[in-house]
């Protein structure tokens, strides 16, 4: 099928491909819900977001045949890592109508022969043998020659799930390693091999329900809905109960995060969600934070894995359950449960398209002003008076920086350990209120109000810090929100190590004097091994109730991670409560919202603004308008910052840098681009910025 691109899209993701309006696409598969695995019209794999591409209504039989054509001679040049290789080659040779008999002297090899002819064995007695075995070896028969179960891949890699307690990914990987390696040492094995990894991509749901997995997800859920509804536990609460509970959830936690994520899938949806919503209403009934907070986890990781899942968190009373218990967070609250209720409410907030009436109510100017208590000081409406001193304990610090700061009313909750946590959730609360400076420029009929600007000039103490973060997530080009998540994390050393332990010895092997197989550059490898820390091999990911203090939430304000978590890469899809002009990055939104008035511009100090003046210019220099419509947010942003700040009046930092980032923009770039409606308002708002910072400067 031959797809057309309805909007333009700059793919910033890895595997993403960039295009134009217009741009046509021949579609492959579906890889999830979000994104199709197409080839471009110059052959190039890769995948592109479902909602910004359509099908042709010119479906050339001979386009197709082109299109896959094309596909099929980059094929083999294709550095993009994509799943199930084997079985795209076949569907591209089908649709480009080419026979087995042909594909056999064509340059595209399968995955399985490509890989056999690389290989090599050192050892002189064995080299005879095998050469001699191909020169007479049969032609290669399709897989559908091959007589195999259907289920005997998955079969293997849920044992060895099984028996090691390593996550699916973790197996099936070891599963290919392994098989690689047979078929590099036993003839004509290679076609067995590539059926047994073909077989792993498509599972029905009835082999799903053999795994071992399934059966113990329907375990954990059935105590779970049992403990939901009765009424007796909850009345008698036993020590013995809880502990209990606690193992049961770290149990099904650690489970959700290693099974295969297609089988939670097809588990939680083949009930229609039943047992997804029994979490939710055990959540609800629990008082104990430690069992609450193992809730959450186990609700965070499937609406991870599914969108259905956060849209029934969305549609339920969770969230508002979230924000009540936020807000009434004190210093006697545990700090574990609080850090998961902040990361799910973000996570669910980024994850909406339109919030719940009661919901958005509930986005107050008390309830940011509590969340601003998390990152610096406020006055407490209503001081605790904590029968246990706390002058050892770091839960509650007083910042030395004024006097009305130093007065013991004003504190901020957990020591600031909340701070890149609780500045998430602010930006996330902001990303579905309209932007003052967006309605200036539209007609639409939003409302204006936004609460968390009231919240910052409220409390200007506790606005610095919160800015601080701001400022530092813009400079980096950040935006925390939508990288919340509570997927499983990816051990990358790990990884590594295993893919260099295959290469090893499939590069290069020999025999021993005992027969057994070694790689040639044994010394090679075993410094290799030598030289990896086993503590990173086995680093625990931030996603555990009981590790996760604020650490996970610092972490999202780094790029270079050591263990990178799968999160999501559809595009950024903005709220039906905000004008669609709006930048769609929730840390630039709030930066509009703070420079659309000079009374809240006032709350960032003249260093931060240089430095975001700073990040402009470098912006405004390294992104092309006919890449990224991202620029013209930059624009937008100057013009706000000169308008509303004393940005002039103080000197103009960097003016006159400013001013020839500008024309190169608008004279250079912008004569040989043809702005689309949403471009053109854009384009024009940079004439006025750079007229107004012309005549400011000069004069």
């Amino acid at each position: 099928m031959l797809l057309r691109a309805v909007y333009p899209y700059e793919g910033p993701f890895n595997g993403s491909l960039k295009f134009k309006t217009d741009d046509l696409f021949l579609k492959i598969r579906s890889e999830n819900e979000y994104w199709h695995l197409v080839a471009n019209n110059n052959g190039t794999l890769g995948c592109v977001p479902k909602n910004y591409v359509e099908e042709h209504k010119n479906q050339d039989e001979s386009s197709v045949i082109d299109f896959a054509k094309r596909a099929l001679r980059s094929f083999s040049s294709c550095k993009t890592e994509i799943k199930d290789k084997g079985g795209l080659l076949s569907v591209l040779q089908l649709l480009a109508q080419v026979s087995n008999d042909d594909s056999q002297d064509s340059e595209v090899q399968s995955i399985g022969e490509t890989r056999a002819e690389n290989r090599s064995i050192s050892s002189d007695s064995r080299g005879t043998s095998s050469s001699h075995a191909k020169k007479h070896s049969p032609k290669r028969r399709t897989n559908s020659e091959v007589s195999m179960p259907g289920n005997l891949a998955p079969l293997l890699v849920d044992s060895l799930r099984l028996g090691t307690n390593a996550s699916y990914a973790d197996c099936y990987q070891s599963f290919h390693v392994m098989i690689g390696l047979l078929a590099s040492q036993i003839p004509g094995f290679d076609r067995y091999a590539q059926c047994l990894l073909d077989s792993t991509m498509e599972q029905p749901n009835e082999i799903y329900e053999q795994s071992s997995d399934w059966h113990f997800l329907t375990n954990h859920f059935t105590f779970l809905e049992k403990r939901s509804t009765n009424d007796h536990e909850f009345s008698w609460k036993l020590h013995d109960d809880q502990v209990d509970v606690e193992r049961r959830l770290d149990s099904l936690n650690q489970l959700l995060q290693k099974a295969q994520q297609d089988l939670v899938k097809c588990f939680l949806t083949s009930d229609r969600f039943r047992r997804f919503s029994s979490l939710i209403e055990l959540y609800q009934r629990e008082t104990i934070p430690s069992v609450k907070s193992r809730l959450l986890l186990a609700i965070g990781i499937c609406s991870s894995l599914d969108i259905s899942c956060a849209r029934v968190s969305l549609n339920s009373d969770l969230p508002s359950e979230l924000i009540r218990e936020i807000g009434s967070s004190s210093t006697t609250s545990d700090v574990h449960h609080i850090a998961m209720c902040l990361r799910l409410l973000t996570m669910l907030l980024a994850q909406a398209n339109a919030l719940q009436v009661v919901v958005k109510s509930l986005l107050t100017v008390e309830f940011l002003s509590h969340v601003l208590s998390l990152i610096g000081p406020i006055r407490l409406a209503s001081p605790q008076k904590d029968l246990i001193s706390l002058t050892d304990i770091d839960l509650l610090t007083e910042s030395p920086h004024s006097n009305q700061e130093s007065s013991p009313s004003y504190k901020t909750l957990f020591g600031g350990r909340l701070s890149h946590a609780a500045t998430t959730l602010l930006l996330a609360c902001n990303w579905h209120f309209c932007s003052i400076a967006v309605k200036r420029e539209t007609s639409n009929s939003q409302s204006t109000h936004v609460p968390l600007i009231d919240a910052l000039l409220k409390h200007p103490n506790a606005s610095q810090h919160f800015l601080e973060l701001v400022v530092q997530a813009f400079n980096r080009d950040l935006d925390p929100v939508f990288r919340v998540s509570f997927k499983p994390a990816v051990n990358t050393r790990r990884r590594e190590c295993l893919m260099y332990w295959d290469h090893g010895f499939i590069s290069g092997s020999t025999l021993s004097m005992t027969g057994g197989l070694l790689p040639v550059d044994s010394d090679g490898l075993s410094a290799m091994l030598t030289s990896l820390d086993p503590v990173e091999l086995d680093q625990s990911p931030l996603t555990l109730a009981e590790e996760d203090v604020g650490l996970y939430a610092r972490s999202l304000w780094t790029d270079n991670l050591t263990i990178t978590t799968s999160q999501s890469s559809d595009p950024v899809q903005l709220p039906a409560s905000i004008a669609q002009t709006t930048p769609r990055h929730t840390v630039m939104k709030v930066l509009y919202d703070l420079f659309s008035a000079r009374v809240s511009s006032e709350l960032v100090y003249r260093n931060d603004r240089n430095v975001m003046i700073d990040v402009i210019i470098r912006q405004l220099s390294n992104l092309r308008l006919s890449e990224s419509e991202r620029v013209l947010d930059y624009c937008l942003l100057l013009g706000l910052i000169i308008a509303h700040s004393d940005y002039v009046e103080s000197g103009a930092y960097k003016g006159r840098e400013l001013i020839d980032a500008l024309n190169m923009l608008l004279h250079s770039e912008a004569a040989e681009f043809t702005p689309f409606p949403s471009t053109e308002r854009g384009l024009r708002l940079a004439e006025e910025t750079l007229s107004r910072l012309r005549q400011a400067v000069e004069s």
